[in-house]
């Protein structure tokens, strides 16, 4: 037989529990409100990555491979798909009724192109791990990359004891 446990009194007061009895069992879940719903605006920006994701990779591959003859094609995917990833903050924004555009800071314009020269260098690393033949170095400047990723972390969220 189950020992049945009293419940704390903040536990009885909390609008937020749900309680279930029955022969067997008795058990309290606390729920945080809203915490299983999916607000407007994350919807919205999840239905925009994924398919900004996957237009921004299609066009990368009919680019980049050779025997698809679709360059142009390719170029034109991938452009939208990057338009509807960099859409996504500005539709955030104005869906939380924030201002769409704020003025840069230093420290914006900083982390951004810490950002982007990291992608890029992981991006020549690849190249030439995989296309011009040097495993070595591609790997080597690949990492320098992945580290220079790794450091935005810090930079963005701040570091705490």
């Amino acid at each position: 037989m189950i020992r049945q446990q009293s419940v704390s009194n903040s536990l009885q007061n909390d609008p937020y529990r749900v309680r279930c009895n029955d022969k067997h069992h008795t058990f309290c879940v606390r729920f945080v409100k809203g915490s299983n719903i999916m607000t407007r605006k994350n919807f919205v920006s999840m239905i925009l990555g994924a398919i900004g994701g996957v237009l921004f990779a299609l066009g990368m591959c009919m680019g980049l491979l050779p025997q698809w003859h679709a360059f142009g094609w390719g170029v034109t995917t991938g452009v939208i798909g990057l338009m509807m990833l960099i859409a996504i903050p500005f539709v955030r924004r104005a869906m939380s009724g924030r201002p769409v555009f704020t003025p840069l800071r230093g420290r914006t314009v900083a982390v951004t192109a810490l950002a982007v020269a990291g992608a890029l260098v992981l991006g020549v690393g690849m190249c030439m791990t995989m296309i011009w033949d040097m495993l070595v170095p591609g790997v080597v400047v690949g990492l320098a990359g992945i580290v220079m990723l790794l450091a935005l972390i810090p930079l963005c969220k701040g570091l705490k004891d």
